[in-house]
């Protein structure tokens, strides 16, 4: 029996180096079968990039993984410590200090914990301790008790363990067709520990706030997507433009806007909003002595304290930044001049950190501009004028068009250049209103993503490419 169960494994590993590629397009088309889009795009995504190349041999004149690792610790040990504002960090500590009332004291529940490890998503990188998410999902009843306990503690006491507040940071290729050695080519992913996705899960709950400003922000919200914020954008000009006024947008970036997020200001807010003070004192005790290591193929650098930004990969990171630019995105919603659709001000709009800035008008967007920037040197955002960009929607009846150039307009102190065309949110917007370049750019991915349906399901068996085809008509 050893030996014919021997020769059946060694038949099995012989047959699966054999057609590899074909169990592998199986797989996706097992997915599309299942009507899980998502899943089967990336799964096929998954499979055309595994063989280009992540890592670069070279990165800012730094060769060797030891040797690149610690550059990019001390490039992010310069980025998450660049702010040195302390004085909104003593007015957090004295508002806590002062004893503030809390409306009631935080129970976690056993059954919070359960929903909240339901949750959580599998095959996922294990942060610094190595433990895997699965390892606590399928811990059993024991082990959430156990974890209910100590979250119920840290709260209490407003304290976390040094390990539990490491993280370690791996950079990303931004464009893998550009310049791989340029630091400004990729961005950092910050991998937690499996327990504190737990906790972030569970204190999401206490942190959820509405508010009326909300409706101008598209990012992080189920059912918004880019193209409906583009298409606000898009029949709001369309609206004045036919009505035979002129309209000016301008397309907002912020340098390193989730990195430059000064916390002490962010959990005042907090307080503001009525947040339980237990967990704004835990958050804040977190935030203030966390690290984090950056890991480069096979070697991790030293680790460096982080001062400002929330960590984007984490589950809270959302919420907080939302919260954070709230009040800004609020001055500029009530001053009262942009566009008005069905008596609804529409000056402003935002995905996430890109915003867009929409006045009838030259007077009125130099306003909007104005005090954009004076919240965002508030919020400690600093606008990269290289990036921001303005653009003038003229008339659709010609009679009616008041001028072809205008003055540049300014933010702070730098004009910003006008354009006729600019991709924002991955959508082409162009000054007369067509959607040519845009559907263009539909066509051109849905060539892509036919040439590589076309290569990966050649490798599939008769049977999957029928049950595919019946799939489609």
């Amino acid at each position: 029996m050893m030996k014919i169960t021997r020769a059946r494994f060694k038949l099995a590993v012989r047959y699966c180096k054999q057609h590899t590629e074909r169990m592998c397009a199986n797989k996706a088309a097992e997915s599309l079968a299942c009507s899980d889009f998502r899943k089967f795009w990336n799964t096929v995504h998954k499979q055309n990039n595994s063989k280009v190349t992540k890592f670069a041999q070279v990165v800012d004149g730094c060769m060797g993984d030891e040797e690149i690792a610690d550059r990019w610790r001390q490039h992010f040990q310069e980025l998450y410590n660049s702010n040195a504002e302390k004085k909104s960090k003593t007015s957090l500590q004295s508002r806590i200090s002062t004893g503030l009332p809390c409306s009631t004291d935080i129970i976690i529940t056993l059954s919070d914990v359960v929903d909240a490890c339901r949750k959580q998503k599998c095959a996922k990188a294990p942060g610094p301790d190595g433990i895997t998410m699965e390892a606590v999902i399928y811990g059993g009843h024991r082990l959430s008790v156990h974890l209910c306990l100590l979250y119920n503690l840290f709260i209490k006491y407003g304290f976390l363990p040094d390990t539990f507040m490491q993280s370690t940071m791996i950079p990303l290729v931004k464009n893998k067709c550009g310049d791989l050695s340029d630091l400004n080519n990729y961005r950092a992913i910050a991998l937690s520990s499996a327990l504190s996705k737990i906790l972030e899960t569970l204190l999401a709950v206490f942190l959820h706030n509405d508010s009326e400003v909300d409706c101008f922000q598209f990012g992080f919200k189920s059912g918004h997507s880019t193209g409906l914020c583009t298409s606000v954008l898009k029949q709001t000009v369309d609206y004045y433009t036919t009505q035979g006024s002129h309209v000016f947008a301008c397309f907002i970036d912020y340098s390193k806007a989730f990195d430059s997020v000064n916390y002490w200001k962010l959990f005042s807010k907090l307080l503001d909003d009525g947040v339980n003070c237990l967990v704004v004192n835990l958050l804040a005790f977190w935030y203030s002595n966390q690290t984090a290591a950056v890991r480069w193929q096979s070697s991790i650098s030293s680790k460096f304290c982080i001062r400002n930004g929330v960590r984007q990969g984490g589950v809270l990171s959302p919420y907080l930044f939302t919260r954070y630019i709230r009040d800004m995105i609020r001055s500029v919603a009530d001053v009262g001049v942009g566009c008005v659709v069905g008596g609804q001000f529409i000056n402003i709009l935002a995905y996430a950190d890109d915003i867009v800035v929409v006045a009838p008008s030259w007077r009125a967007m130099q306003l909007l501009l104005s005090v954009l920037n004076a919240q965002s040197v508030m919020l400690d955002l600093a606008c990269n004028t290289n990036k921001t960009v303005c653009m003038v929607f003229t008339p659709k009846s010609r009679n009616k068009i008041v001028s072809s150039e205008f003055p540049r307009l300014k933010i702070g102190d730098t004009f910003i250049q006008f354009v006729d065309s600019f991709k924002y949110l991955g959508h082409y917007i162009v000054s007369d209103l067509s959607d040519d370049t845009d559907i263009l750019r539909e066509i051109r991915n849905m060539f892509f993503r036919t040439n590589i349906l076309i290569r990966r399901f050649s490798n599939c068996s008769v049977n999957v490419k029928s049950n595919c085809s019946d799939l489609t008509v």
